[in-house]
């Protein structure tokens, strides 16, 4: 994605990018994919005092290369760090991984926004490939677990046994935006929310806004459990053409939706795959974790 940004903002622009405005403060909430980004999203930020809050869509980001922007701007598009997988993997196409993706929309991100500020979020591995999977499911997948991570020396899933790392990701976000990045837990934004929430506020440099109870308590884009999962990946061999024009298909609404309390059983990774990521990604965890915004949990 931030390949192509870059590409349109220098053909649309006249001449050599306009240097962003040295009165503008510039964050981006890049994801990641299934850390808490929509929950961020609609009921956090719009709360916080800033000049400007946006959920970026389509590639506008050429409007803060140039004009007369002041202020704090934070810019949230889990996006803008690539795509775990996309829609072209759905549909059986080849696509870049997601790490080589990860690696060069932060590197444009930097070229075109040096002095902007990162916000970005990790979760454990295990829980988080289960959450990939799901989302893989609700985009139309029709690939079992197995398929979509693929544990063998072949490598063959769809999602990489690399894509699963978080340390390269935290070293490039530390390199390339020194000193000017967040990065949180998922853990903490599920266990110790406004503690974590203060914390970000710190970083933006605003006060802690006024949230309501029942806003701090929602959660934002629930899974489908056990069963509706299993029933979604068969129908989603018959909706292929909503899937192919990125709409929500039938199976997913009646998965999601129409099915999502009856009957209720979480999903979970099989046995041996469980062991495996136990096994190869203990140690990122622990490199990866520690760059976290330390949380106080007593």
């Amino acid at each position: 994605m931030m390949d192509k940004v870059h590409t349109q903002i220098e053909e649309e622009v006249a001449g050599p990018l306009v240097p962003v405005s040295d009165g503008l403060e510039l964050y981006f909430h890049i994801g990641m994919h299934k850390t808490g980004t929509s929950f961020l999203q609609e009921h956090f930020f719009p709360h916080i005092a800033l000049t400007s809050f946006n959920r970026l869509h389509g590639f506008s980001l050429h409007a803060l290369t140039h004009g007369d922007l002041g202020g704090k701007i934070l810019v949230s598009e889990e996006n803008l760090c690539g795509f775990p997988f996309s829609r072209e993997h759905v549909l059986g196409h080849a696509e870049v991984p997601w790490t080589i993706q990860f690696e060069n929309s932060i590197k444009n991100l930097s070229s075109l926004f040096p002095n902007a500020h990162i916000i970005m979020g990790i979760r454990r591995h295990g829980p988080w490939l289960l959450s990939l999977y799901k989302q893989y499911l609700h985009a139309g997948g029709t690939k079992p677990v197995s398929q979509f991570f693929d544990i063998s020396p072949n490598d063959a899933g769809i999602f990489k046994q690399a894509d699963l790392l978080f340390g390269r990701k935290v070293e490039l976000i530390e390199r390339y935006f020194p000193c000017r990045c967040f990065i949180y837990n998922h853990d903490d934004l599920c266990m110790h929310r406004m503690k974590l929430l203060e914390n970000l506020c710190e970083f933006l440099g605003v006060p802690i806004p006024e949230i309501s109870a029942s806003d701090l308590e929602r959660w934002v884009n629930r899974g489908v459990g056990h069963y509706q999962g299993h029933l979604l990946r068969v129908l989603n061999q018959f909706d292929r053409v909503r899937i192919k024009r990125r709409a929500w298909s039938a199976s997913r609404v009646f998965c999601q939706v129409v099915l999502a309390q009856w009957p209720r059983k979480k999903m979970a990774l099989e046995s041996e795959i469980e062991q495996f990521v136990e096994r190869h990604y203990t140690a990122d965890w622990k490199r990866a974790s520690e760059a976290c915004s330390r949380v106080d949990h007593e």
